[in-house]
């Protein structure tokens, strides 16, 4: 997924809405729950350039991050 930018910086923006058809196969009863990945800045969930102004000159910054706590997106129940 990609999110259109530049965002401004300290803007709020949602992400995209994705529609997606999964399955999953385990015991009746068992919720499965979608989150943002990453687990570590080795490992990013979210990746993005940020355009940074020092002094006179305009830098594009690469960035990664990772959500900790990761928010559940999404719970389904195995029927």
């Amino acid at each position: 997924m990609t999110v259109p930018g530049p965002i401004p910086g300290g803007a709020t923006f949602q992400l995209p809405a994705l529609h997606l058809t999964l399955s999953a196969s385990g015991a009746s009863g068992t919720a499965i729950a979608t989150r943002l990945s990453g687990t570590s800045y080795s490992d990013p969930g979210l990746t993005f350039s940020a355009t940074v102004r020092a002094g006179i000159f305009t830098v594009n910054v690469p960035t990664s991050c990772f959500p900790n706590p990761s928010p559940v997106l999404t719970s389904t129940t195995i029927a």
